[in-house]
């Protein structure tokens, strides 16, 4: 398995110098227009092209993971990885943490130059008047949030992420692995890929609608995860349906 992330990893490791070598031409941009050129224009286009890039970041590694597993299927290179003793199951499971290692990555860049850029504002604008503003718009609002409740809030944040993350991820893949085994050596996989990536995806989310609702008084942080239960279990369930269907797929019915 550990071998397998390694190939994985070195595979998409051009991809993933080149996303860090943009983030880290817009930071220098920024900090040129904080003190060198005009902070009024060039800081603020900076810090949207930082913004943007972190949300097309998201965007790349699901479309770099995704290409990886169709191109494997496609190509010499995934013929002999797929007839290598390995199970399928392992080979998508080292896909996907691969997947999770490039976003952990970009991710920590992207934390890493947001906490230099509120050093760098900071000693340029008054920031503690805006913390002590949004602390007291909290406390009005009756919100008083401990370090604790933060972490707590960022831990289920993280998960739910991942969790719709890799739903969607899965998803990609069942998609492309029943359109290669109902259009073997056809040019139109990939555009049937997307209908069948679509229509799951739709169905998902209409089932979501539809979901027994748990009622539980309160609007506390608590009740509100409990009342995502009945949407996360569904997540959870098609994240490894999708996953199970695409290796059992892989091992019966595609012909590589």
């Amino acid at each position: 398995m550990l071998k397998m992330i390694k190939y994985e990893f070195r595979k998409s490791f051009l991809q993933t110098i080149i996303a860090i070598g943009v983030f880290v031409a817009l930071e220098i941009y920024f900090l040129l227009g904080m003190y060198v050129f005009d902070s009024r224009i060039h800081a603020p286009i900076a810090a949207f092209g930082l913004f943007f890039a972190a949300i097309c970041s998201y965007i790349f590694v699901l479309l770099l993971g995704t290409i990886s597993y169709s191109s494997d299927l496609k190509n010499k290179s995934g013929y002999l990885l797929f007839m290598t003793p390995i199970s399928s199951y392992k080979i998508i499971g080292a896909k996907l943490l691969n997947t999770l290692i490039q976003g952990v990555i970009l991710l920590a860049i992207i934390c890493g130059l947001f906490f230099i850029d509120c050093k760098v504002v900071s000693k340029e604008m008054n920031v503690g008047m805006m913390v002590e503003f949004v602390n007291m718009v909290l406390g009005n609002m009756g919100v008083e949030l401990t370090f604790l409740d933060v972490v707590i809030r960022a831990i289920y944040f993280i998960f739910t992420f991942l969790l719709e993350f890799y739903m969607i991820i899965t998803t990609a893949y069942l998609s492309i692995s029943l359109s290669s085994t109902i259009l073997q050596n056809k040019k139109c996989k990939g555009f049937v890929s997307f209908i069948l990536f679509v229509v799951i995806i739709i169905g998902v989310f209409y089932l979501a609608c539809h979901l027994p609702a748990i009622k539980y008084a309160g609007t506390s942080f608590g009740a509100n995860v409990i009342r995502d239960i009945p949407l996360l279990s569904l997540f959870l369930a098609t994240t490894i349906g999708c996953f199970l269907g695409s290796g059992a797929l892989l091992n019966k019915k595609i012909s590589l």
